[in-house]
């Protein structure tokens, strides 16, 4: 049923096209697969590569089955041996290289870990059935590099195509066992999401080549080649969107937290880490590029409440390279608890700092400045905030208005200024420009006017 779903596909493209079958087959589609992995592998690398634990092993997986694709298309316009040549090349490349990539890809990527003989092991026999195929072929076929004698140097008799035997072996020992041991152990155990869809990918890749070579329907490769990189991206895809939206609505928990009391915070970064964990529980570096996200959410917050920015930016180095030189998860873990510990308590000790600070520019604007027209805009300017923050702020801490604390040190400035200036002159020179409403303010705060003061004081 399937084949003959793909069939009608081809088809209908030959038809739209109007291209000949065979180019459809073997040089549109192939052509197309090769596309689409080389742009699964860009997006991996530079979009999705906190995904893969071992990028080495994909890109190589990756490479190699392009060659092995493009391939195709040089073979439909090369003559019969140079043909021959690029398809035992094509071949010896998927056995000996491609195919142990993914194994070992995938294996990496389940966390499963493998002596370096089981590392080794995959290559050594793609590499040994590779040759098993080169010399079947060729002698069977071309006599290009091995003539029919050659033959008998195999422990079998060739009584049919002992080279499909060989391609169809280390499909099904180097993916296909590998592949549904690794799926069936995801499936009765985490379930992780992105692992079952690499795994998916991978069996529906191998099933579909393993059914073409057997029908003698090769086009149906690069059918799964296609539908496998478009799967992969799309899990991947959802794999960085779904971590982004939650990376940033922990992150604003984180914030929010911070800025109500440590004990929230810390249960946030506890459950923050958890999840951290058993999402990178196989992949330290990822677990450890998580943590360091964490502890720049927790600077960042810090800054933005009033923190020393430098001195804050070079403690959040210094923590990094502890993390990047930690092996230790247990030890990674303490670094961020003690760190959002020590930053949320200086995140509530910063309003009262940072409340002084601007009290403290403000009064000595003033003071500079008296005898001018002074606005609540420019102070709240020289001060680095708003003017509703300003006048907020100012009222709390010294328990006046901007205004009254202004009018209180002008007038203060104009008792001085009386034993040599009258009235009039008095009141301009520390800012206020009506007399009379000087002489209001002056008997407001005093009790009596600014000339019953000069005469009593100064005679």
């Amino acid at each position: 049923m399937m084949l003959l779903f793909l069939k009608i596909i081809t088809h209908n493209i030959q038809y739209m096209l109007d291209i000949p079958e065979e180019i459809t087959q073997y040089v549109i589609l192939p052509l197309m697969a090769a596309q689409l992995f080389l742009v699964v592998s860009l997006y991996f690398t530079f979009v999705g590569r906190h995904v893969l634990n071992q990028v080495g092993f994909f890109n190589c997986f990756v490479a190699t089955y392009v060659l092995y694709m493009v391939g195709q298309a040089a073979q439909m316009y090369s003559d019969t041996a140079l043909s021959y040549s690029i398809l035992f090349f094509r071949v010896t490349l998927f056995l000996t290289i491609c195919l142990p990539s993914l194994c070992m890809f995938l294996f990496s990527q389940c966390g499963v870990k493998l002596s370096r003989a089981w590392l080794v092991f995959p290559y050594v026999f793609g590499f040994l059935l590779s040759l098993v195929y080169v010399i079947c072929a060729d002698a069977r076929h071309e006599q290009l590099m091995f003539d029919a004698s050659y033959v008998q140097l195999l422990p079998f008799t060739m009584i049919r195509a002992n080279h499909i035997d060989a391609e169809m072996t280390g499909l099904v020992v180097l993916s296909l066992l590998p592949t549904s041991f690794l799926l069936y152990r995801e499936l009765t155990g985490e379930r992780r999401s992105i692992c079952l869809a690499f795994l998916i990918g991978a069996v529906m890749i191998t099933s579909l080549y393993i059914t073409g070579l057997y029908h003698q329907v090769y086009w149906l490769y690069y059918f799964g080649a296609i539908f496998t990189a478009l799967y992969w991206s799309r899990a991947v895809y959802r794999d960085v969107k779904s971590t982004k939206s939650q990376a940033q609505y922990l992150k604003e928990q984180l914030q929010l937290s911070l800025k109500r009391d440590e004990t929230t915070s810390n249960i946030t970064l506890n459950n923050l880490l958890q999840q951290i964990e058993r999402d990178s529980s196989v992949d330290l570096k990822r677990y450890k590029l998580k943590v360091r996200e964490i502890l720049d959410v927790l600077t960042d917050t810090t800054i933005e409440a009033g923190g020393d920015a430098d001195a804050l930016i070079d403690r959040n180095l210094n923590k990094v390279k502890s993390i990047i030189d930690s092996d230790d998860v247990n030890a990674i873990r303490d670094i961020a608890k003690k760190e959002t510990i020590e930053l949320t308590n200086m995140i509530s000790d910063l309003p009262a700092k940072r409340s002084e600070r601007i009290i403290f520019q403000t009064k000595l604007f003033i003071e500079n400045n008296y005898h001018e027209d002074i606005e609540v805009a420019s102070l709240a300017e020289a001060a680095g905030v708003s003017q509703s923050y300003l006048m907020r702020c100012f009222k709390e801490y010294t328990g006046q208005t901007i205004k009254q604390y202004l009018n209180q040190y002008r007038i203060e400035k104009a008792k001085e200024r009386l034993a040599d200036l009258t009235v009039s002159d008095t009141a301009f020179s520390v800012g206020f420009n009506d007399s009379n409403y000087f002489g209001a303010v002056f008997k407001k705060l005093t009790g009596i006017g600014p000339q019953q003061y000069k005469k009593e004081t100064y005679g």
